[in-house]
């Protein structure tokens, strides 16, 4: 089994990348999680509440959930049920998501790297190299588009106050540490590109060459 990561600030298009090399790797077979599903389930605290934890820590992830879930499609070759956040609620979704033990494995999220054992785990690392200010903007597009979130008074004091320090903290220092690192104006050379190295790999694991 491969699995890949993808990382990098978040609105770079670490989803975008994601899917467009989950469609090249289709024939291989290809399953996908997203760390974004695994912040913790704060169901005991107010809405306001929940709106003031900073969604851009590592603390705010369960990483041992992603872990444990990870080695079962790793070493147990068994299907997991993959939580779902709604951001709309900043609370799991009762449904979750049955993913199966494929050949390929994708995870996308913003901070898979602060945890070294999470990072252990990935046997390629891509970074998603996209400027700051092409971020913020698609950032505060799906914030009001698709989470329901205030832009105007939420998501540039939260950008200035805690996703740009948490970017220079938690996502940037990671990029040396990436087998590939991707340009945003080149997706899909760097897909083509990815997808070959991946199935190069998987074919090494299964006949040794």
């Amino acid at each position: 089994m491969v699995m890949v990561a993808i990382y990098g600030a978040s609105g770079s298009g670490k989803s975008t990348f994601l899917d467009l090399l989950a469609t090249q790797l289709n024939e291989v077979g290809c399953s996908c999680l997203k760390e974004d599903n695994y912040y913790h389930n704060s169901n005991q605290l107010s809405y306001e509440e929940r709106r003031n934890i900073d969604y851009d820590h590592p603390s705010s992830l369960d990483h041992t959930l992603l872990i444990t879930q990870l080695k079962q499609l790793y070493c147990e070759k068994t299907p997991i049920l993959s939580p779902k956040f709604d951001f709309s609620t900043l609370l799991r979704v009762e449904e979750a998501e049955k993913i199966m033990p494929n050949p390929i494995i994708l995870v996308d999220g913003l901070l898979l790297m602060t945890n070294s054992l999470l990072a252990k785990m990935f046997t390629i690392k891509v970074y998603i190299d996209t400027p700051l200010d092409i971020c913020l903007s698609r950032r505060l597009n799906r914030d009001l588009k698709c989470r329901g979130i205030d832009v105007v008074e939420y998501g540039l004091s939260r950008y200035e106050s805690k996703i740009k320090p948490m970017f220079e903290n938690y996502v940037s220092p990671y990029k040396d540490i990436a087998d590939f690192v991707v340009s945003d104006s080149h997706f899909h050379d760097n897909v083509t590109q990815l997808k070959s190295k991946v199935v190069a790999i998987h074919t090494n694991l299964i006949y040794g060459c």
